[in-house]
């Protein structure tokens, strides 16, 4: 409803240039490649948070359930940093519909420079205040350097916002960087206008 998926040619379409092709969003039928780094193709798909992850890393989290455009804002935020490795996590809902599964928003990362996406239960993640969050997931799982979050976006059981996170990052070694909200039509982009849309 708020992408199109399409592939983008990298050899310029060049005659006799190999035919290398990878899958990029389209904002509104607008061509926006947001991979900066082209050498990274691959994404690693994990559901473990014990499992090894890079040392130093850019960080989103969330549901990203619509992949829609204020989505899309966030990941193009986090795969900015070319000295840090993208990873997203994704808060992964078993208990209420959604719009994506995590296979299928594996698939429609894959392309957008994100290097990890890590699947996580919703409500073990949304059970940690914030604090805990931050600590333990943030920094110690994840080795955040970087954490991208929506403006509007709140954190842990106890909802606190994003400079309530900034402060928590000073002491946990991250700092935080915020991505204004999306509208279309003058409304807010959200999966749940999406949900009731459909």
């Amino acid at each position: 409803l708020f992408y199109l998926l399409d592939t983008i040619d990298l050899d310029g379409g060049k005659r006799g240039a190999p035919q290398r092709r990878r899958p990029c969003i389209r904002k509104w039928a607008k061509p926006t490649l947001c991979i900066l780094n082209q050498e990274k193709f691959a994404m690693k798909h994990i559901t473990n948070l014990n499992e090894t992850l890079p040392m130093s890393a850019c960080v989103a989290f969330g549901h990203f359930d619509g992949m829609h455009l204020g989505h899309q804002a966030v990941i193009e935020k986090l795969c900015s940093h070319l000295d840090l490795t993208p990873v997203l996590l994704s808060f992964a809902q078993t208990e209420k519909p959604v719009i994506y599964t995590e296979r299928e928003k594996e698939y429609l990362l894959e392309g957008t420079g994100v290097e990890w996406m890590v699947s996580a239960p919703a409500k073990e993640m949304e059970a940690m205040d914030a604090e805990t969050f931050a600590r333990e997931v943030l920094a110690k799982a994840l080795h955040a350097k970087i954490v991208v979050v929506g403006e509007n976006a709140t954190i842990g059981a106890d909802a606190k916002d994003a400079a309530a996170l900034a402060a928590l990052g000073e002491a946990y070694g991250f700092t935080v960087e915020t991505v204004p909200t999306v509208c279309f039509a003058g409304e807010p982009v959200s999966s749940q206008a999406i949900i009731k849309a459909i």
